[in-house]
């Protein structure tokens, strides 16, 4: 199981995702910074006297509900790029471990991906991983 988990996080491309969610991440931003600039204009506008309390307010209300999606989109790129980042690191780390070498079960190896192993009656053995198993993250 070991060597399906190593497989699995040396195949997958992190790298990409995490270039994609990062620019996805600046443009929100951007949409962001240019709402928030609406809304200085639009108060500069009120404090001029060039909107009544009413427009403002009707006017602030609508910018307001329509930056809220771009800010929860915000929220859920963070969350997906530190989860990328995290799977990026590990990457590395268990790259760092492997090497290019052939492939051996050896005591790095089973300290980075083993907590416990439970030895029971009649041959039964369970064991307590310290990652996620990325077999049951696949299917």
């Amino acid at each position: 199981m070991i060597l399906k988990q190593i497989e699995i996080i040396k195949d997958t491309k992190q790298i990409n995702n995490i270039d994609i969610q990062t620019n996805q991440k600046l443009e929100l931003q951007n949409q962001i910074q240019l709402y928030h600039k609406k809304k200085e204009i639009l108060y500069e506008q009120y404090v001029k006297g060039k909107l009544t309390e009413e427009q403002f307010t009707k006017l602030n209300l609508e910018l307001t509900k329509e930056l809220e999606p771009i800010q929860n989109k915000l929220e859920e790129i963070d969350f997906q790029l530190k989860h990328s980042k995290n799977k990026n690191t590990l990457q590395n780390q268990v790259k760092g471990i492997i090497k290019d070498t052939p492939l051996l079960l050896n005591k790095e190896l089973v300290d980075f991906f083993i907590d416990k192993i439970y030895i029971f009656k009649e041959n039964q053995i369970k064991v307590k991983w310290k990652i996620e198993d990325f077999l049951q993250k696949r299917q």
